[in-house]
């Protein structure tokens, strides 16, 4: 008798954690398909449009002593982000006015990220100068360019990128 009670539980047992993982599995699945579904059902499809957005970067002198240097991100709307890390922690945020990013949209559209020299010259940083590293995502394509490793000067859209430093700085001034 103690067998066939045995057997009996064993078999409630089995059928419990069959359950739950048939439970668990059909959750994930409806889950998965909420989450990564757009709004095709409705006849509308999702358009995804990365836009563009920078990511700029100070480095050389101003990270002697252990100092960080600023950086600064445009956002693809406009808005910005600019970190001061001798000044405060929390970054300033603003927004460009329409006429700044339209420019800065326009002379990225222009560039071709793919034809720059190579950088002769010594770079600053070797002389506590400073250089710049920007990270520039179009439509989902990012570039890296380094203004130690790439010939940028000069270029009109790097020279408004570089000024953006001091601009954000005279900016937010305390």
């Amino acid at each position: 008798m103690k067998n066939g009670m045995l057997n009996r539980m064993l078999k409630h047992l089995y059928i419990v954690i069959g359950a739950t993982f048939v439970f668990g599995l059909v959750s994930g699945v409806l889950i998965f398909l909420i989450t990564h579904l757009g709004n095709e059902g409705a006849g509308e499809i999702e358009q995804f449009d990365t836009g563009i957005s920078i990511v700029a970067k100070l480095y050389g002198g101003c990270q002697m002593a252990g100092n960080n240097c600023p950086s600064y991100r445009i956002a693809n709307d406009g808005s910005y982000a600019y970190i001061e890390p001798t000044r405060r922690i929390e970054p300033f945020r603003g927004e460009l006015s329409g006429s700044e990013w339209r420019d800065i949209r326009s002379m990225i559209r222009r560039e071709d990220f793919l034809e720059y020299a190579e950088f002769k010259g010594t770079c600053p940083v070797a002389f506590d100068g400073v250089a710049y590293v920007y990270e520039i995502n179009v439509g989902g394509q990012e570039y890296i360019v380094d203004s130690c490793l790439d010939d940028i000067e000069g270029i009109e859209l790097y020279d408004n990128l570089r000024r953006y430093f001091e601009m954000f700085q005279n900016i937010h001034q305390q």
